[in-house]
């Protein structure tokens, strides 16, 4: 059955109402005729309202014979897209596919059907398909003949099980790489910028310029030729001036993203050819060169490491290390299991290769080349959602905006009944057409002020100016105004509030489940699982020579006095292959003498890193000490997190109240454990056992105190915003008693005011009902309540209570209870432990609040 409607999700989540349309010869007659008449009103409300226009030039039809598209976004907003149509001849992908490796039985899938998969092609019947598609802000949605319906064309970031990416060592042929160009277009991202009379066009056709040129019209009929001179000259220099400075932005960020380069791939039979980078296309396999290059899209990195400057993205300069996609086979046709073993860019964010960064450098072994496999191109990536967000940002409902339009009706309605009002006494005193038409459309002009763009456009060029002293650039001037009416800021704590260093105040061992004594200088730590874990538990790598990682590692790696080498030609004494060795510096001293008595000098290896997660709050490496029978796990993370994985028996009784005496005091606190593995554990064995059983069963080992100083200037731009009736909060991920020193520190939090936890538990008769709990930060009792009593706390009217909370209770009271959530919006300051998700919701619900 042919549909007229459709509904679409795209790439952002935004949900669609697509409705056909084709063209009516009968109605775009009638249409220009009537846009000729009314000299060109019509034409101009068309490009106010284009689904005004194409619903009385078109009529609806079928989606599948349509040649425009009519979009409803979830917004109430609508766009006009026109259809267009490229030719995918099937019989020669298939019959010259080079890509013939399939999984296992249990796979039952080949490299060719997921080219079906992805292009749509399958079941349209025929060797040689017409495939029609539409662009909506930079994406491509196309029609599935099956289903009947338009879709977002997605690469293989969706629903691409992980053994696919190994399926092709050969890559792609020829003619399967020119389908997958006609489908996805060029893998550039490419900023339009239009031409001075387009913009220029486009400025003067707002609403409000064109009712301006008309004031002007009507007022030199009637002698007003001065000020209407000045009205127009001065639109006419501020409109020229917003235009080219929105023509100079747009060229400036054109060219921080239209980058082309020549890149390496392997195609029809691993043949190694080069390419530009606009050429690539999903499923190409990359190869990364040994000295690093920019990245030109999203790949997935199958074989060797690299060290990934990832600051175009996160905005710090860190760097990231990347490891290959683990292969998983499929052991079930359970749609559930394989949906969470499919690969996902968001997920496996350690094994991609994001558009826009920088590989610093490459990490392979022998003649193995460090590979990738493009899964994403051109808008579609990282990097280019991020120049869509800027583009075609999501309209926010914001109170200024609704207040102005208020304020314009309201004048519009006082204008009318006064135009009437003189039309009406002009009848009377049988004033003629003429003079009526003029004296009553002059009330218009006097109730609704037409010079009100021309103030807005000079105040917002001079904000402009202002701006770009300060290397700030906007090409969407009218957001400025809207700047000035913000009510709240969200900060960050580490590297924004702090400083991006910190200091080692020392380390806190634990022997039989007992604090010892803090000791300053880590070569004096008696316990060597101790001293083991601060010198391999990290994510540091050299550099040109230099150790860089995060500046944390840095600070515990060094306090150790240890030489951290990357692997060189000899692996043969850890039997495998070794990405890091460490080892003390005495240790170079006695190597020639250890060797001589036939003593083995003393070295660790890092055999696997499980990387830092937000969401799990720790890392973990795993082990071998030169010479040791057995692999050991070494654990870095959040104390609370890290005592949870730990026997309990190791864990000291006064460990709460150790914690929160330094956390009270604004120091970062890290937990360590560690336990040997079972000496028959192989090291393959190693490579495959899940990191859940690995991060189990651990030994506490003790405390890091680390020092992060707050940055002198926090204090005064706190005291600004403050000062300025703009409220502040954190949002971290860090502990709570640290993060609320460090509030009261940069003077978020007054000396004179009281914090308030909130902590939300679930019932425990599974009946989704949560508990909610408070107490003063710094009592040493708390007090239980229910939801009533929790009102007298989260008040946003009293600001001399402040409340803080976790990213677990954010997460129960967001879901649990919606009417609490937003009384804690409204007296949230500090926001503790907070995943990357929960601080999204977080800001979605802030911007959310009326």
């Amino acid at each position: 059955m042919d549909v007229k409607y459709c509904h679409i999700d795209d790439e952002d989540g935004e949900k669609l109402d697509c409705f056909g349309y084709c063209s009516n010869i009968f109605k775009s007659i009638i249409y220009y005729l009537l846009g000729c008449c009314t000299g060109g009103f019509i034409f101009l409300v068309a490009y106010w309202r284009p689904d005004w226009a194409l619903k009385f030039k078109c009529s609806p039809c079928p989606l599948k014979k349509a040649t425009q598209v009519l979009l409803k976004t979830s917004y109430g907003a609508w766009f006009v897209e026109e259809i267009q149509t490229i030719i995918v001849d099937k019989e020669r992908s298939h019959s010259n596919s080079t890509c013939t490796v399939e999984f296992d039985e249990a796979d039952n899938c080949n490299h060719y059907d997921e080219t079906e998969r992805l292009l749509g092609v399958a079941g349209s019947g025929g060797l040689i398909s017409q495939r029609k598609y539409f662009c909506h802000k930079y994406l491509r949605y196309v029609w599935n003949e099956d289903q009947g319906r338009f879709h977002f064309l997605r690469g293989l970031d969706s629903g691409s099980h992980p053994g696919l990416f190994y399926q092709c060592p050969s890559g792609l042929s020829l003619d399967e790489v020119q389908i997958r160009q006609k489908m996805y277009g060029p893998n550039v991202i490419d900023v339009t910028v239009k031409s001075y009379w387009r913009l220029f066009l486009e400025e003067v056709a707002d609403p409000f310029y064109v009712f301006q040129f008309c004031s002007i019209v009507l007022w030199s009929t009637e002698d007003y030729y001065y000020y209407a001179l000045a009205i127009l000259i001065v639109t006419v220099v501020s409109i020229t001036i917003t235009v080219y400075q929105t023509k100079v932005h747009l060229e400036r960020l054109r060219s921080m993203v239209a980058v082309s380069e020549r890149v390496t791939v392997l195609r029809n039979n691993a043949d190694q050819i080069d390419v530009s980078s606009d050429e690539l296309v999903p499923g190409d396999l990359l190869v990364i060169p040994p000295n690093g290059a920019q990245v030109h899209c999203d790949s997935v990195l199958i074989s060797g490491n690299c060290i990934v400057n990832e600051s175009m993205l996160t905005g710090e300069s860190v760097p990231v290390t990347k490891i290959p996609l683990p292969y998983i086979k499929r052991l079930s046709n359970s749609p559930l299991e394989q949906r969470e073993d499919q690969y996902s860019p968001e997920r496996h964010k350690r094994h991609t290769l994001f558009n826009g960064t920088n590989v610093i450098q490459t990490r392979y072994y022998g003649n193995v080349r460090v590979l990738a496999v493009v899964v994403r191109t051109g808008f579609s990536t990282t990097k280019g959602g991020l120049m869509r967000s800027i583009l075609s940002p999501k309209p926010v409902g914001f109170k200024f905006f609704r207040d102005s339009m208020r304020f314009i009706g309201l004048m519009t309605i006082l204008a009318m009944v006064g135009f009437s009002y003189s039309v009406y006494i002009s009848v009377v005193n049988g004033m003629s057409v003429g003079k009526i038409l003029v004296r009553s459309l002059d009330i218009i002009t006097i109730a609704v002020p037409p010079a009100l763009p021309a103030a807005m456009s000079v105040g917002i060029v001079y904000a402009l100016q202002r701006l770009k002293k300060k290397q700030i650039y906007c090409i969407n001037p009218s957001r400025i105004s809207v700047c000035g009416k913000l009510k709240l800021i969200c900060f960050d704590k580490t590297g924004t509030l702090t400083e991006d260093g910190l200091n080692l105040l020392g380390v806190l061992p634990v022997q039989s489940a007992r604090f010892g004594t803090v000791v300053s200088n880590a070569e004096n730590i008696s316990q060597k699982p101790m001293l083991a874990a601060m010198a391999t538990c990290h994510s540091l790598t050299m550099i040109d020579g230099r150790l860089s990682g995060d500046p944390l590692d840095l600070k515990m790696f060094e306090a150790t006095d240890w030489i951290l080498e990357e692997p060189g030609e000899d692996n043969t004494k850890f039997d495998n292959i070794v990405p890091t060795i460490v080892k003390p510096k005495t240790a170079e001293e006695f190597i020639i003498e250890s060797a001589l008595k036939g003593h083995t000098p003393y070295e660790i290896a890092v055999l696997r890193q499980f990387p830092f997660s937000s969401e799990l709050q720790r890392m973990s490496v795993v082990c071998r000490t030169l010479g040791a029978p057995n692999m050991d796990v070494y654990v870095k993370g959040a104390p609370e997190t890290i005592t949870s994985l730990c026997q309990p028996q190791t864990v000291p009784g006064d460990f709460t109240n150790v914690l929160q005496h330094y956390t009270t005091k604004g120091y970062r606190v890290l937990g360590l454990a560690w336990k040997p593995l079972d000496s028959k554990l192989s090291w393959h064995h190693v490579h495959r056992v899940s990191r859940d059983r690995i991060e189990s069963n651990l030994q506490f080992l003790g405390l890091l105190i680390l020092q992060n100083a707050v940055k002198p200037q926090s204090y005064p731009v706190i005291r600004t915003l403050q000062n300025a009736d703009i409220r502040t909060v954190m949002v971290t991920g860090d502990n709570m008693l640290t993060a609320v020193s460090v509030a009261r520190d940069c003077g978020m939090i007054a000396p004179t005011h009281q914090v308030v936890e909130l902590t939300a538990k679930l019932s425990e008769d599974h009946s989704h009902e949560i508990h909610v709990n408070w107490c003063v930060v710094g009592a040493v009792q708390s007090r239980s309540h229910d939801y009533k009593t929790e009102r007298n706390y989260i008040d946003g009217g009293r600001r001399c209570i402040h409340v803080a909370v976790s990213g677990k209770t954010f997460a129960l009271i967001r879901i649990h209870k919606p009417q609490l959530f937003n009384k804690l919006l409204m007296s949230g300051t500090v926001f503790a432990r907070m995943s990357p998700d929960q601080k999204t919701h977080l800001i979605q619900g802030l911007q959310n609040l009326k």
